[in-house]
């Protein structure tokens, strides 16, 4: 049978008897690291990364100092470090507390009460570690649910229409671009990886509405009435109230948000003109991104109404000031983007027809 791996601890002291001292308490059953300054304390913390740090404060280069560039690096910082100290002075623990110190112990020291408490902080940051583990894995989870329910709904309007499917992969592509492009442009932290995520998985939504639409109207081969044009915009409103429905049921934190708003307004546009009369700001970002794409795809796609127009011809409609079709629709900074990489959505076009 293989024996475990021994838990590593770095003793960082300036005081060589220390540091033979505390080797020999420690040898038998750890992995014992020695630094006798701050310097290669940070040697070994790049090449080891122990499992707990027994730490000096008063060496030529203050122990604090170490626990400072700890605090500031993602993965040391978590790293519980034991200060040494013959200082009795409260303010001292008080200062190493603030600065990550789990515990102090005193010199002299009792090698039967060091190996305890050395003992009692591993076990407490294995303990933390399996937490943190479960909580990933149930994070994991949830992601995957969410997943789930997006792209069953997604298929749901796919099922209408054998063109949407190819339509909302397109789409959530152009808005993954968009949104890539905009946040290099403008970084904002709030943006995480999650809800980039869940934002672009959402457009996939955009048009879950049209599950309410008579295939009468909705696969017409010929222009829609003024009547059946109002019929076909009320998609919106319909997508809306579905959503809102499964977020009544998952509660007020649902992960829907970005799906709501992109299946309510994604035909308003940054100039007043759209379905709901809503304007520039008014209008959520993640509709605003929407809005570009969606028009691009369906000016690009062959529909049972009309013909498709080459990428030229679309960029071309987008940038003009046309009746049906005008580039003061757009938010100007998400179009900008658009129009000097237009491009990119043909080379998504192209890998999606």
């Amino acid at each position: 049978m293989q024996n475990c791996k021994k838990d590593s601890i770095l003793v960082v002291d300036d005081s060589s008897f220390i540091l033979k001292l505390i080797s020999k308490v420690l040898d038998d059953k750890y992995t014992v690291y020695l630094a006798n300054c701050i310097n290669t304390a940070l040697k070994h913390l790049e090449e080891h990364e122990p499992d707990l740090i027994l730490l000096d404060i008063v060496m030529p280069q203050s122990g604090f100092s170490l626990c400072k560039i700890m605090q500031e690096n993602k993965k040391w910082k978590k790293i519980p470090v034991i200060f040494l100290t013959s200082l009795s002075d409260v303010s001292v623990e008080v200062k190493g507390l603030s600065l990550g110190a789990v515990d102090f112990i005193t010199k002299p020291f009792n090698p039967i009460l060091l190996k305890q408490r050395i003992k009692n902080h591993l076990k407490l940051k294995n303990h933390r570690k399996k937490l943190e583990y479960m909580v990933q894995e149930r994070t994991e989870e949830i992601l995957k649910v969410q997943e789930a329910v997006i792209l069953a709904m997604g298929l749901l309007g796919e099922s209408r229409d054998n063109e949407t499917g190819a339509h909302i992969k397109r789409t959530s592509l152009y808005v993954s671009f968009l949104l890539d492009e905009y946040l290099t442009l403008y970084p904002n932290p709030l943006f995480t990886e999650d809800k980039k995520r869940l934002l672009v998985q959402s457009v996939s939504l955009h048009d879950i509405g049209k599950v309410a639409i008579a295939d009468s109207i909705l696969l017409k081969t010929t222009s829609l009435t003024k009547e059946e044009f109002n019929i076909m915009k009320s998609h919106t409103s319909y997508g809306g109230r579905i959503i809102k429905k499964v977020e009544e049921f998952l509660g007020p934190s649902s992960f829907l948000t970005f799906a709501y708003e992109i299946a309510m307004y994604h035909h308003e546009y940054y100039d007043g003109s759209g379905y709901f009369g809503l304007k520039k700001e008014q209008i959520p970002f993640s509709a605003r991104m929407t809005t570009i794409a969606d028009i691009y795809d369906a000016l690009t796609t062959k529909r049972t109404y009309k013909e498709a127009y080459s990428h030229k011809q679309a960029v071309e409609i987008m940038c003009s000031d046309g009746d049906r079709t005008s580039y003061k629709q757009f938010d100007p900074v998400l179009f900008d983007i658009f129009r000097f990489n237009h491009y990119k959505f043909n080379e998504i076009r192209n890998s999606l027809k």
